[in-house]
C-alpha cells in the first residue's frame, strides 16, 4: 500500500477542563491537580466508544491511531492506555508537544508512502466500522490537498443513566474530518478550523454514508451540549437507534457516574 491513514486523537489534553494549576507557597513550580472524576469518566468513553469503534474497522492494514497525551497524565490512566497499545499494534501513544503538525506521524511513514490521510476524532466519539475502508478509496494522488467530510451521524446524550438519540446532519462537522496530503505536508487536519474549510479554497468531498459517526454528549463534554435536549428520543424505545449504533458499546456507557 502506498498510503497511510492516521486517526489523530487528543486524549484529555484540554488543560482548562482537565486540571487546576496552583502555586504552592514558596515554590515556583506549579502544582498540577487533575480532575480524576472527569479523567476516569472520559477514559471509559474512550475505551467503550472511541477505541471500540476503531478496533472494529474492517481495514487495518495501513491504519494507525495517534493518541496524543500530556506528559504529566496521571500514571493510573497512562498505564491503562499503554496496556491497550501493547495489545493493539495500530495504537500509538505520543506526547503532545504543543502542536498538531506531522511530527507525530513521521516514524510510521516509510519511503513507499506517497499519500497520507489525517483524521480528526475526539476521545469520546466514535466512527462506523466502514470508515477506514471508505477513506482508503479517497487515498489517490488526484485527491491530495482535498478534505473529506461526513455530514451524517448520530448524537447520543447520557442523562441520569439513560441514553437519548438524535439524528445529526452537519456538513463540516469535526468528527471524521479527513485531509488527504503528501507525506511532506507538515499540516495535519488539525491545522485548520473545521468550520471554515469551505472558505479556504480547498476542494471538499462530501461522503453521505449514514451514520458515519456518533457524538456522545455528557456531563464532562467540552462543547457543553448536554443541556441541549431538543429533538432527542429515548434509545430504549427507538429501534432505529439500536440498529444504527451496533458499532459501539452503548449499554456500557449509560450507567457512567
Amino acid at each position: 500500500m502506498n498510503y497511510k491513514i492516521f486517526v489523530m486523537i487528543r486524549f484529555n489534553i484540554n488543560y482548562f477542563y482537565n486540571r487546576e494549576i496552583k502555586k504552592a507557597p514558596g515554590i515556583n513550580k506549579p502544582i498540577v491537580e487533575w480532575d480524576m472524576d472527569r479523567l476516569n469518566y472520559r477514559f471509559e468513553l474512550f475505551k467503550n466508544v472511541c477505541f471500540k469503534s476503531l478496533r472494529k474497522q474492517k481495514n487495518k492494514e495501513n491504519f494507525h491511531i495517534i493518541l496524543l497525551i500530556s506528559d504529566d497524565l496521571p500514571k493510573k490512566i497512562r498505564n491503562k492506555l499503554e496496556k491497550m497499545a501493547i495489545i493493539h499494534n495500530f495504537l500509538h501513544i505520543e506526547i503532545y508537544e504543543g502542536s498538531y503538525d506531522n511530527r507525530y506521524l513521521k516514524k510510521y511513514i516509510d519511503e513507499n508512502t506517497k499519500i497520507i490521510a489525517t483524521v480528526r476524532l475526539d476521545d469520546d466519539d466514535g466512527l462506523h466500522p466502514n470508515f477506514v475502508s471508505r477513506i482508503s478509496k479517497y487515498c489517490i494522488e488526484d485527491n491530495i490537498n482535498k478534505f473529506i467530510t461526513f455530514p451524517k451521524g448520530v448524537f447520543l446524550r447520557i442523562d441520569n443513566e439513560k441514553l437519548y438519540f438524535k439524528r445529526k446532519f452537519s456538513k463540516f462537522i469535526a468528527v471524521g474530518l479527513t485531509k488527504i496530503s503528501s507525506p511532506d505536508d507538515y499540516k495535519t487536519v488539525y491545522g485548520y478550523n473545521h468550520r471554515k474549510i469551505n472558505k479556504l479554497g480547498f476542494d471538499i468531498i462530501v461522503d453521505n454514508f449514514d451514520p458515519m459517526y456518533v457524538v456522545i454528549n455528557h456531563k464532562y463534554g467540552d462543547a457543553g451540549r448536554i443541556n441541549k435536549k431538543d429533538g432527542y428520543l429515548d434509545i430504549e424505545t427507538c429501534s432505529e437507534a439500536k440498529n444504527k449504533l451496533k458499532f459501539i458499546n452503548y449499554n456500557n456507557i449509560k450507567t457512567l457516574k
